[in-house]
């Protein structure tokens, strides 16, 4: 199948300055309890691993903020050369075809030495406009948590929450489906796994994204099957009935995982399923959103977790506020000089 070629207009996101650092450097796992899911097992592995790190989810989910021209030299870097491939030819062609090059922003990431696995990237909150799908899509769940909150007893009308979710949002029902970005994503996966679209090449495709792009991935993964990590995703237990197709209980409970940093506003909204991981988060407590960030939570990740193989981002250090990583025995590259553009 031949694929044109992709358009600047169309992938040409933010630059977001990140630096993985240039040397041997390494994180040891911290003393003490662990996150229990640094390493993630079933369904949510990556191809030819019996458990895939928490953070090469995150990494991915962050990376799909990125321009083509920087995301595979980001991939290339992380993985290995060419171990990672981020297919955004395949993409466009999809979105040219199907004219939805408007709306949510989405990546698929192919393994080639693992053919037909691939793991779909839905791009966070960018644009004014991804801020108002975010307010349309949660704002019923939102307010109906902050009632129960106040509401003495609130606890106990949980079960009935969804009803009150659903009643509101019908109200608005037209404005929602205007706003719908998951119907987008979940076609994508549901056409190439089905093979309407890229003659069969995929098989297997797991979701992940970051801040709206992780609510998205929630919601997607659970309507097309497909195991998904979300990093400070907005949730979608209360609002699952809001959704087209509606979504289940089921569904949310073993199929999506959401990684939910301490103090992160965002991804505390609506109720969380079963599946998930709360993590510390160092950014001052006077910073409203300073813990709604997918590279502090690479940074998290990566620190607590031990960065095993995979680089460190600069980052962590010069703008996280992390210790400086330990270099290889041997090494003559200082970490500042590994890092030497974060410092100029």
């Amino acid at each position: 199948m031949a694929y044109m070629a992709a358009t600047e207009e169309s992938f040409e996101y933010k630059v977001k300055g990140t630096t993985l650092a240039n040397g041997n450097f390494s994180y040891t796992p911290q003393e003490g309890m662990q996150y229990p899911s640094c390493h993630l097992t079933k369904g949510f592995t990556l191809p030819g691993q019996s458990s895939t790190a928490l953070m090469d989810f995150a990494f991915l989910a962050a990376t799909s903020f990125a321009g083509p021209k920087e995301a595979q030299s980001l991939l290339d870097t992380w993985f290995g050369r060419g171990k990672v491939v981020d297919r955004h030819e395949f993409v466009e062609q999809y979105r040219v075809e199907t004219d939805t090059l408007g709306g949510v922003s989405y990546k698929l990431y192919s393994f080639p030495d693992n053919p037909g696995y691939g793991v779909v990237g839905i791009r966070g909150s960018e644009t004014l406009l991804d801020w108002v799908v975010d307010v349309q899509l949660w704002s019923a769940a939102a307010l109906a948590q902050f009632v129960r909150a106040f509401m003495p007893l609130g606890w106990i009308w949980t079960p009935i929450f969804d009803e009150l979710v659903f009643v509101v949002n019908s109200v608005e029902s037209e404005s929602l489906r205007r706003a719908s970005y998951y119907k987008r994503t979940t076609q994508f996966i549901n056409d190439v796994l089905s093979g309407a679209y890229g003659d069969g090449e995929f098989h297997t495709l797991r979701v992940t994204g970051a801040s709206l792009g992780g609510g998205l991935s929630i919601i997607t993964g659970a309507q097309t099957g497909a195991y998904t990590v979300a990093i400070s995703g907005l949730n979608a237990m209360m609002s699952r009935r809001t959704f087209d197709p509606p979504l289940t209980e089921e569904q949310l409970n073993t199929r999506v995982f959401n990684v939910i940093p301490d103090r992160d506003f965002i991804a505390m909204i609506d109720d969380r399923a079963q599946l998930f991981q709360e993590t510390q988060c160092r950014a001052p407590m006077n910073s409203l959103f300073g813990c709604h960030s997918m590279w502090r939570s690479v940074c998290e990740l990566s620190y607590q977790c031990g960065s095993e193989n995979r680089p460190i981002l600069c980052w962590c250090v010069t703008k996280y506020g992390y210790p400086e990583p330990t270099p290889a025995e041997g090494s003559n590259v200082t970490w500042k000089e590994a890092c030497a553009s974060d410092y100029a």
